[in-house]
């Protein structure tokens, strides 16, 4: 079974978090988008291949997600 990837292990940094409608809808989009990515990089210990199959994405395609929202393994 896949880990869940809506109970964030960091108490601190819950993947769903409040409406508030201060940005557009892509932006809010993007930011939901870049907490799954990493809440899935994080439970597969940033195991790039296994967290592709979870998110059911091509690793080719993650790798250009981490590069575009800037994650790094030892920041977040």
């Amino acid at each position: 079974d896949a880990p869940s990837l809506f109970n964030s292990n960091d108490q601190n940094s819950p993947i769903m978090e409040p409406i508030s409608y201060n940005s557009t809808l892509k932006e809010a989009r993007d930011e939901f988008e870049k907490k799954y990515i990493l809440n899935a990089l994080k439970s597969t210990n940033w195991n790039i291949s296994q967290a592709s199959r979870i998110l059911d994405m091509e690793r080719t395609y993650l790798y250009r997600k981490i590069k575009a929202y800037n994650l790094d393994k030892n920041k977040d």
